[in-house]
């Protein structure tokens, strides 16, 4: 059972996050020849905040995902 954890920053709405996993899961299929049913995916969502590059938050980079209305 392949399982594919993501670590993401929040902000993007459900239909991305539904094509990520789905996309995801097509891949892991594709090279480890399993069946979708076999293939786990969890996305997590982080907080800006809670994520730092080089010393400084991701909330304060400006390369943050679009938030949907």
């Amino acid at each position: 059972m392949p399982y594919v954890h993501v670590h993401l920053l929040e902000g993007r709405d459900d239909a991305t996050k539904a094509e990520l996993a789905r996309r995801l899961t097509e891949v892991v299929c594709e090279v480890a020849a399993v069946s979708p049913e076999s293939v786990w995916v969890r996305l997590d969502e982080m907080r800006p905040t809670d994520f730092a590059v080089a010393g400084k938050p991701k909330s304060a980079s400006g390369d943050l995902p679009a938030t949907s209305a």
